[in-house]
């Protein structure tokens, strides 16, 4: 992901390529050239990214929650040990560094604490 802040027809084409990497090309005709150009080959890179980079840059750039990392750290703070090795697993790269390291190595967790784990998450962040 870009160092430097996106500009408006970034994030325009951001925004449309990750609501549908389809049918976002056809709203990109909307802007000038070269403007026209740029979100163009932005939308090319952008299409290849995972969903849940694209969807991490969305909330970076049009804003997660204020209190996003507060939360995140208080709902990972009152998990058990296995609640917290899950949400190690699932949090997104952005937040990853914030969370205090573990003491000792953590337990494997199953599919479905992970899925809730990814739920906490989201609704943490979001």
């Amino acid at each position: 992901m870009p160092t430097r802040p996106m500009t408006f027809v970034e994030r325009v084409t951001l925004f449309l390529t990750s609501l549908d990497k389809t049918t976002s090309e056809q709203w990109l005709f909307g802007f000038v050239e070269p403007k026209r150009y740029n979100a163009f080959q932005f939308r090319k890179h952008v299409a290849h990214w995972a969903s849940a980079t694209r969807q991490a840059r969305l909330a970076v750039e049009f804003g997660a929650q204020p209190y996003a990392l507060e939360r995140l750290k208080d709902v990972f703070s009152n998990a058990s040990p296995q609640l917290r090795a899950a949400i190690a697993e699932v949090v997104p790269a952005e937040y990853r560094s914030t969370l205090p390291p573990f003491t000792e190595p953590p337990p494997r967790p199953s599919p479905a604490l992970r899925a809730r784990a990814r739920r906490l998450v989201h609704e943490a962040v979001r």
